[in-house]
């Protein structure tokens, strides 16, 4: 018998099982239904939207929900100048009184 038939498991390509056992299952094995929401809910609230918006890329979203975000955001930058102006403002008082 020659080398070669005794390599028969060395190739590229895999069984189906081997290639079972490499990935942890199926991806129908991995996630369940559950674990997806439907397309057409919101990817914020997972629930159906009242008043959907929808992304170029198919994203549907709640517009409650992306307005909340960017009232947040706002204000977060906004309290994020006023801490950055103070120490600014703190710093230049203290070079003045040295």
């Amino acid at each position: 018998m020659t080398r070669h038939s005794k390599n028969s498991t060395d190739g590229a390509v895999f069984t189906y099982h081997e290639r079972q056992n490499m990935s942890g299952g199926s991806r129908a094995q991995r996630l369940g239904s559950d674990s997806l929401r439907p397309p057409h809910h919101c990817a914020l609230s997972l629930g159906a939207p009242r008043h959907p918006v929808v992304t170029p890329g198919g994203i549907v979203f709640e517009k409650e929900f992306i307005l909340a975000h960017l009232l947040a955001q706002k204000k977060k930058i906004a309290a994020g100048d006023a801490a950055a102006s103070a120490a600014s403002s703190a710093a230049a008082t203290a070079s003045h009184a040295a």
